[in-house]
C-alpha cells in the first residue's frame, strides 16, 4: 500500500494501525515503508487504555506548544497537565508480560490466531456459509465471517446510531449481553443511479 502511493507521489505517509501492536506476528514496522506508524497498546498488548505506541521517520512537535517546547516530541508531549500518566509508565511491564506470555507452546499472537481460526470455523459450520476471505492469507488476529444470508442486518448500518430499537447488536446487548460490531454495507437508494450516470457520462 506504502509503495503504491508512493508511486501517485505521496510524499508523506502515516500508517493507522491501531490494533497492530501484540497482534500482527513479526511486525517490522521500520520495512514497511511509511514514515509515520501508530497503533495502542490496550487492545492487544495487555497495557492500559490510552497508551499508544508512535514511530516516525520524521521530525515531529506537539500541536500544542507547553513544557519542553522546542525538544522534540518525546519531551513535548510528557507533561500534559491533569493526565493519569499510570497508562503510560506500565506499558513497559505490559510489554514484557506480552513478550513472555505463552500457553500450549504457542505465544499470545499465534494462541489468538489459533483462537480466532477455531472461532470462525464454528460459526461457518453453524451457520453454513463460506469463508469471506482466504484465512491463510490473514496474520492478524482478527477475522471476518460472512452471516447467514436471512438475517436481518438492515438497521445496522456502520457508523449509523440504531433510532429504530431493532437493530440486531440491540438485540445481542439486550438479551444475551454480547457487544459485537456488526455492520450491512447496503447500497442506498441513489448509489445504482449514480453508477448508471457514471457509465453514461463515460461513454459519451
Amino acid at each position: 500500500m506504502a509503495a503504491l502511493c508512493r508511486s501517485y507521489g505521496v510524499r508523506e505517509i502515516a500508517a493507522d494501525a491501531a490494533h497492530a501492536f501484540g497482534c500482527v506476528p513479526d511486525l517490522d514496522v521500520g520495512g514497511l515503508g511509511v514514515d509515520a506508524w501508530f497503533s495502542n497498546a490496550h487492545k492487544w498488548a495487555f497495557a492500559a487504555p490510552t497508551a499508544c505506541v508512535l514511530w516516525s521517520r520524521l521530525p515531529l512537535s506537539h500541536v500544542v506548544p507547553s513544557w519542553g517546547s522546542g525538544e522534540g516530541l518525546p519531551y513535548e508531549a510528557r507533561w500534559t497537565g491533569t493526565r493519569d500518566y499510570a497508562p503510560f509508565v506500565a506499558v513497559e511491564r505490559a510489554v514484557a508480560y506480552l513478550k513472555h506470555w505463552s500457553y500450549d507452546g504457542l505465544d499470545a499472537v499465534h494462541y489468538s490466531r489459533a483462537g480466532l481460526r477455531d472461532a470462525l470455523a464454528s460459526l461457518r459450520d453453524a451457520w453454513e456459509v463460506p469463508a469471506a476471505y482466504d484465512e491463510d492469507q490473514c496474520a492478524s488476529v482478527m477475522g471476518m465471517l460472512r452471516l447467514p444470508p436471512d438475517l436481518d442486518v438492515s438497521h445496522d448500518v456502520p457508523g449509523v446510531p440504531d433510532t429504530t430499537g431493532k437493530s440486531l447488536r440491540k438485540r445481542l446487548r439486550d438479551e444475551y449481553h454480547i457487544e459485537a460490531a456488526l455492520g450491512a454495507f447496503l447500497p442506498t437508494p441513489a448509489a445504482p443511479a449514480a453508477a448508471a450516470e457514471g457509465r453514461q457520462g463515460g461513454q459519451q
